[in-house]
């Protein structure tokens, strides 16, 4: 499939309007030919950075249409639940949509969708996260550990002081009586 992006313009009163309408490449309807027809559908773009930004929108928007969806379905037992099974794949320059009923019913099932990112369900931290983690934890208890020695070391050698002054003094005022 080719993809046409839209082309803006403004008009007199400085709106902005779509001017190749019929032209441009409806998204939209390509997702929801995916999700009823389950034939996976993939459209270029010029860059792999276009298709990258492409990805995340159309996952976004995916994300948020079944998340309002879920709602409605645990709202009213009538409407709701007519959710999108599709998902959105970047394979170079193309942007690919595939059906995928399993994943979507494993996500349904979750209790979040989150819409704000591309991350749907729950981060799963690696060994190497944690390990990572650890090493950070680690290291600021280090530095803690050592600026509460240091001040103590200072407090020490302070008293010392005031006890080796104490000291000289006292030495000093028998000195003076002899």
């Amino acid at each position: 499939m080719r993809y046409i992006h839209p082309q803006y313009e403004r008009d007199e009163n400085d709106d902005e309007y779509i001017w190749n309408e019929d032209e441009m490449t409806d998204v939209e309807h390509i997702i929801q030919t995916v999700s009823n027809d389950r034939i996976p559908v993939y459209y270029r773009r010029r860059l792999s950075d276009y298709a990258r930004e492409d990805t995340r929108k159309w996952n976004r928007y995916i994300n948020q249409t079944n998340n309002h969806q879920k709602r409605m379905a645990e709202d009213d037992d009538d409407f709701g639940g007519d959710y999108l099974y599709v998902r959105v794949k970047k394979v170079g320059r193309r942007v690919l949509f595939v059906y995928d009923k399993q994943y979507w019913d494993k996500i349904l099932k979750s209790t979040t969708i989150k819409s704000s990112t591309n991350i749907t369900g729950r981060i799963i931290k690696t060994k190497s996260d944690r390990e990572r983690d650890a090493r950070r934890s680690q290291r600021q208890h280090d530095i803690i550990r050592e600026s509460m020695d240091q001040l103590i070391d200072e407090a020490v050698s302070r008293e010392e002081l005031e006890r080796d002054w104490d000291w000289y003094s006292e030495r000093e005022e028998d000195y003076e009586e002899r």
